[in-house]
């Protein structure tokens, strides 16, 4: 099964780590999915104490880089919580709730409380999620119900959903096609260039 990267003019410039460079760790439980406010100064990860990482309660929690404990952010979510995604501001996090690994409901949360800013309804989105520079949408795979899934942004605002790709545009088999995998995608922090990994056959 071959997988191909479809992408335009996508630059990595991140600087090399250096002998100088140092480490921070902390005693976590399970791990999965992590993300770096712009700033650099925040994590916000998914992670759950149970041994069984496919239905093991996960939540989001937040720790700032120069110290301080781990803040559970969804503690009194219902369903697991992952794939955290901060917006460009710091302010919110959008993520994925979902009763199995897979796929589930988008949930926008307010950084600093946790209070649920805004979720989806009656879609289901699947893997990475990205804000654009604005704040206003969130990037991601959407299955919403009875229509085919699709790569789109969800307007924060409204909880509306636009396509991101124009229609023949998609770089690889539809979707949700039998037998494939689902592609991955990251989108640049400037939001101008798409990177997508699709499965050809």
């Amino acid at each position: 099964m071959a997988r191909s990267l479809a992408l335009v003019a996508l630059l990595l410039t991140a600087p090399a780590l250096s002998q100088g460079t140092s480490f921070v760790n902390w005693e976590s439980p399970q791990t999965h999915a992590v993300d770096v406010t712009p700033d650099g100064q925040t994590l916000a990860y998914a992670a759950t104490h149970q041994a069984d990482l496919v239905s093991g309660d996960w939540d989001i929690w937040v720790t700032q880089i120069g110290g301080g404990p781990p803040v559970n952010r969804t503690a009194d979510h219902a369903g697991d919580d992952r794939y955290p995604a901060w917006s460009p501001d710091g302010r919110q996090i959008a993520f994925i709730n979902t009763d199995s690994f897979m796929g589930g409901k988008l949930q926008i949360i307010d950084a600093a409380t946790g209070k649920l800013v805004r979720e989806s309804q009656d879609l289901q989105v699947y893997g990475n999620l990205y804000f654009d520079p604005t704040n206003r949408r969130v990037l991601g795979i959407f299955h919403p119900t009875n229509r085919r899934p699709r790569l789109a942004w969800f307007h924060v605002q409204t909880g509306e959903l636009t396509n991101a790709v124009a229609d023949g545009a998609w770089p690889g088999p539809s979707i949700g096609t039998t037998g494939l995998e689902w592609p991955r995608i990251a989108l640049s922090h400037n939001g101008k260039t798409l990177a997508v990994v699709v499965t050809r056959d």
